[in-house]
């Protein structure tokens, strides 16, 4: 098979999304509950009437955004069959571990929740926020950056995601700045909705208690390829996941990489397991061959259709 999942993270959310599939799940509705009498925080009100803002704080967004991928998750495995390869981007390797057979969804959820916790910590910690760059290549990224005087030692990449698309990190007077800098340069800019500076060091002690949580849990080795945005060689072992799920949150993302050797492995058919379509929009500022595609799962409104690489065959895509 040649199918990639891949999961977004933060940033990718808005209120309402998941909406159709998890009202077709009764696990998604045990998750939800769970969720909520572990945060005690009322998470369905939040994720379906909630302000963007709230639903951006890192332990709001964790568990939702995690339950939302791994009931699209179940629906794709018991319809077509497990995917090729998996990729987690930021917090969406939760769901990739997930969907790779390293836990239930249950534990996955509880190391959500803790992640949110931690991360939440973290953000107030901080004035630090995210910023999308695109139209742009990230080589005249760094030379505006490295022109500019007024600029703090915060301020870095956090994601390399195409050739044409990067992501900064850092205060955010910084990247207020910049982003005028760039804009005059004919670039595109947009704040991500995101509580922190994460990929960076300013989220490097959050990483490190993540680590020191992951050893409480019991997780098992991949089942077959699982990939994690911050490095290019795949998990392997159980540690490699642990390290993955805490340490991804202050490393930047080498995105570009990672999905330049899977397409030049053979990998041809991308799902963006959504919400959203922020993977999918990456692949817009990329050079691909002709026949490597990337699709999405949810449209507008939370509502969702099947890709048709997928209607088209019994099995994921082949």
């Amino acid at each position: 098979m040649r199918d990639v999942w891949i999961f977004p993270g933060h940033g990718c959310q808005y209120v309402g999304m998941g909406g159709q599939v998890l009202a077709s799940s009764s696990k998604a509705k045990v998750l939800v509950e769970l969720a909520e009498d572990c945060l005690r925080l009322p998470l369905r009100t939040l994720l379906e009437k909630g302000k963007s803002f709230e639903l951006q704080q890192p332990q709001v967004l964790e568990p939702l955004l995690l339950i939302v991928q791994c009931t699209y998750v179940d629906l794709l495995k018991d319809r077509y069959g497990s995917a090729g390869k998996i990729a987690g981007y930021s917090a969406g390797i939760l769901a990739a571990c997930y969907a790779a057979g390293v836990a239930s969804a249950e534990t996955m959820l509880t190391i959500a929740v803790c992640r949110g916790r931690i991360l939440k910590q973290a953000a107030s910690s901080h004035t630090g926020g995210m910023l999308a760059v695109y139209g742009i290549e990230t080589r005249r990224i760094l030379d505006v950056i490295s022109e500019a005087s007024d600029l703090s030692d915060q301020l870095t990449i956090a994601a390399y995601n195409a050739v044409r698309h990067t992501t900064l990190t850092g205060d955010v007077k910084d990247l207020k700045f910049i982003s005028r800098q760039l804009r005059a340069q004919g670039a595109e800019t947009a704040f991500i909705e995101a509580a922190g500076a994460w990929h960076s060091h300013l989220a490097q002690q959050a990483a490190s208690e993540t680590r020191c949580v992951m050893d409480s849990f019991s997780l098992k080795k991949p089942e077959g390829w699982l990939l994690c945005g911050d490095r290019t060689r795949p998990l392997r072992t159980v540690d490699d996941v642990r390290d993955a799920i805490a340490f991804s949150i202050s490393r930047p993302i080498q995105w570009a990489l990672l999905i330049s050797n899977m397409i030049d492995q053979g990998s041809q058919v991308f799902i963006d397991i959504g919400p959203g379509r922020t993977l999918y929009s990456f692949f817009t500022q990329m050079e691909l061959p002709d026949d490597v595609t990337c699709h999405y799962l949810e449209r507008n409104r939370g509502r969702y259709s099947i890709p048709h690489c997928y209607q088209k065959t019994s099995v994921a895509c082949a």
